[in-house]
């Protein structure tokens, strides 16, 4: 999707996406504006390592330091203050890298609270731990005493004996009494240690002035943030996937450069103007973008030899009718040739003698059935530069694609080109009836119209193929109802260039 396109179906999707974005944001930041404020306050503190710690490896450290930490979140420690508290404290264990540092964090709706807790949470572990280590030293240090209470009683059982391997004994007895001891002498230093100060508190919690959360204002900037980034994703991918015709350049691309494709203007309503004023005043877009489509089409009849002219469209209320009604009325008013007919084939939904104002009484039914001949069913109409015109005429009894079909309805197009430089031919919408597929194989050509903003891609698409298939030759796809935005006003939009 480029640029411009994403630039596009942004703004088209304006209100969705702002829409969107407000919902986002406000799902985000509603409860940072109705939880209650919840205040923070951390104390540290310093783990001591002993001696023999302090010769391990950085592996170990940082085991020793797990440990240390798995030893602050165990019961001990923190139910007892949780408890004290009455569950109106919340307590997080964490350390400072990998330092030899405790970090106690404790958040609660008073500040006050969370200061006392932070500040008791370090004080029992440093109980807890001191306790607990002490009474590891002194379990290990009972143990060696009396390791080494055993060498020594051996080695005064050996004081009056000689010999080589009295004396072999004796030093190997003295050698492990020698460890001993100075294992001892280890044990009894980080004993002292843990109980003066192996673990210390180097920072008291201070009561916080301004709640840790919520935070509305940092809230409503995430949800803000979130918001434009899901509303763009959701307004991309309904672009995505809609394939709607807006304008020509969504089918500049996808349709052979032979074809001619144009846009026509949508017009609003004006109750003191009438259709064929639209239709033939200069100062009218709609009637300025059929003036480009008739300009368009007389190269083509040009080049091609057209004579008979089929518009049709996708689905009803494209607009077919009114632009059937348009391209005859102004290749009349511009003096094309001798005369222009326009023939009303919809009897399914017939609307030329509506929006024209004319008797339906006979018409192209009653001529292909021999009620009547062309002269008698033919109706000119001054108002539209004087441009012929032959209704739908009352329904035949025979069904519609029957007649069409028939050998008489080919020879009355061809008596039609004799008699008229250039025939256009209003036929039903090309999907759900057979009638424009029998009508477009006795024609020169074929328009299809697509309404902008409803019609899709792919269906004008089938609708060219179909048409293909039974032998037409599509020569243009017109967009009709085509609003620029800049010349877009929704409280206008009482279009006459509906199905009528």
């Amino acid at each position: 999707m480029s640029p411009r396109r994403v630039a596009r179906q942004l703004w088209r999707k304006r209100f969705l996406f702002v829409f969107i974005v407000l919902a986002v944001s406000a799902g985000v930041a509603a409860p940072s504006f109705s939880s209650p404020n919840r205040y923070l306050a951390s104390s540290r503190v310093l783990i001591r390592t002993s001696i023999a710690a302090n010769q391990e490896l950085r592996v170990d450290r940082i085991q020793a330091l797990e440990n240390e930490l798995a030893f602050a979140r165990s019961d001990d420690v923190i139910t007892a203050v949780f408890l004290k508290y009455k569950s109106q404290a919340a307590i997080s264990v964490s350390s400072l890298g990998e330092a030899s540092a405790i970090i106690f964090t404790v958040t609660s709706q008073s500040p006050q609270l969370a200061t006392d807790a932070a500040n008791d949470v370090a004080e029992m572990f440093i109980r807890v731990r001191t306790a607990s280590r002490v009474e590891e030293f002194l379990a290990s240090s009972g143990i060696v005493q009396e390791k080494l209470s055993a060498v020594e009683a051996e080695l005064a059982a050996l004081a009056g004996d000689e010999g080589l391997s009295t004396d072999l004994r004796v030093q190997a007895l003295e050698s492990q009494r020698l460890r001993y001891l100075s294992a001892l002498d280890e044990l009894r230093i980080s004993a002292d240690l843990a109980n003066v100060g192996g673990a210390s508190l180097i920072g008291l919690a201070s009561t916080p002035s301004e709640p840790f959360s919520p935070k509305p204002l940092r809230m409503s900037l995430v949800g803000l943030t979130l918001g434009v980034i899901v509303a763009a994703m959701i307004v991309l991918l309904l672009g995505w996937f809609d394939d709607r015709v807006r304008s020509k350049t969504d089918l500049d691309s996808i349709v052979d450069s032979d074809v001619l494709v144009t846009n026509i203007y949508g017009e609003p309503r004006l109750s003191s103007v009438g259709l064929g004023a639209l239709i033939l005043t200069k100062s009218s877009k709609f009637g300025e973008s059929l003036r480009g489509l008739r300009a368009a089409l007389l190269q083509k009849v040009r080049e091609s030899e057209i004579a008979l002219l089929q518009v049709t469209s996708c689905l009803p209320k494209d607009g077919k009718t009114t632009l059937a009604i348009g391209i005859a009325s102004l290749l009349v008013s511009g003096g094309v040739g001798r005369r222009v007919l326009l023939v009303d084939a919809d009897w399914r939904r017939p609307r030329i003698h509506i929006v024209l104002g004319l008797s339906n009484r006979t018409g192209l039914a009653s001529v292909l059935t021999g009620e009547c001949d062309v002269a008698s069913a033919i109706t000119i109409v001054e108002e539209f530069a004087g441009l012929h015109v032959l209704p739908a005429g009352p329904r035949a009894h025979r069904r519609a694609s029957d007649l069409f079909a028939s050998d008489r309805f080919a020879d009355f197009m061809a008596d039609l080109r004799s008699q008229y430089d250039i025939v256009i031919i209003d036929s039903p919408p090309v999907f759900g009836v057979s009638d424009p597929l029998s009508i477009a194989a006795s024609v020169d050509a074929s328009i299809i119209v697509a309404r902008a903003g409803s019609t899709r891609r792919q269906q004008i698409l089938s609708a060219k193929r179909v048409l293909e298939n039974s032998g037409a030759n599509v020569i243009g796809i017109v967009v009709n109802q085509y609003f620029p935005k800049a010349d877009r006003d929704a409280s206008d939009l009482d279009l006459v260039s509906g199905y009528v």
